[in-house]
């Protein structure tokens, strides 16, 4: 199966702390969210993607390289139009790398064989994945993959990332099943507010800033709740 990769450009402060100035970009548990992507695809056997980054593009496969550490050729491009999907490669995934999601390319591929002429469009807890399953041999450029049908999966909880509310967000619900609960109901609360401290999440300040009792004691209180056992990153 053949799979296209899509990410934007990062805007407001998430510009500022994506390497590549890419929402893909942005580092979730140590790894960007594009390579999250490409961890999914890979278990679910796709050797073929094309990564479609628009001017970022050099910057992505300097990060990304060919592909091999995932068992897949990486094609780099810098929108849909260039991408050619011939007919006998059969089904096309279609993923969007600004979203965090737990694994979803295994299960939406074991519905090709019931794919509609349209396509599917990967639903986990009411919220669209940014997966879908299109026909192949498609003028993809012009597909809207908004138009698929749409089907569930169990893909846990899913955060478009539009701002750095969002980032804190999918880094909880990326390291600890007991956050994710609570991040479906918190995926839009501001930095530094009493949830995020509560949690660990502190965004990186200057050392005076960080070596303040206030936050120590902010940060005692997070490592001795025991509402999770994960280990806290700042970004």
């Amino acid at each position: 199966m053949h799979a296209i990769v899509r990410t934007t450009e990062a805007q407001g402060t998430l510009a500022r702390l994506a390497p590549a100035g890419t929402v893909g970009t942005l580092p979730i548990c140590g790894k960007s969210l594009l390579a999250h992507s490409l961890d999914d695809l890979a278990m679910a056997e796709v050797h073929s993607v094309d990564v479609i980054a628009g001017s970022a593009t050099d910057a992505i496969a300097e990060q990304l390289g060919s592909g091999r550490r995932w068992g897949m050729e990486l094609r780099y491009r810098a929108s849909m139009d260039e991408v050619d999907v011939q007919a006998d490669r059969g089904p096309v995934l279609v993923v969007d790398a600004d979203r965090a999601r737990g694994p979803v390319a295994l299960e939406l591929g074991q519905h090709a064989s019931s794919l509609p002429s349209r396509g599917w469009r990967a639903y986990s807890e009411g919220e669209f994945t940014g997966v879908a399953l299109l026909p192949g041999g498609t003028n993809l450029g012009s597909m809207d993959p908004e138009a698929a049908t749409g089907v569930d999966v169990d893909a846990g909880v899913v955060i478009r990332l539009i701002d750095t509310a969002d980032l804190l967000a999918a880094q909880a619900a990326a390291l600890s099943n007991r956050c994710a609960a609570c991040c479906s109901k918190h995926a839009r609360i501001a930095p530094g507010t009493g949830w995020g401290r509560k949690h660990g999440w502190q965004p990186r300040r200057s050392t005076a800033s960080t070596s303040s009792s206030g936050n120590d004691r902010g940060s005692s209180r997070a490592r001795g709740s025991g509402r999770t056992s994960c280990s806290r990153q700042t970004w």
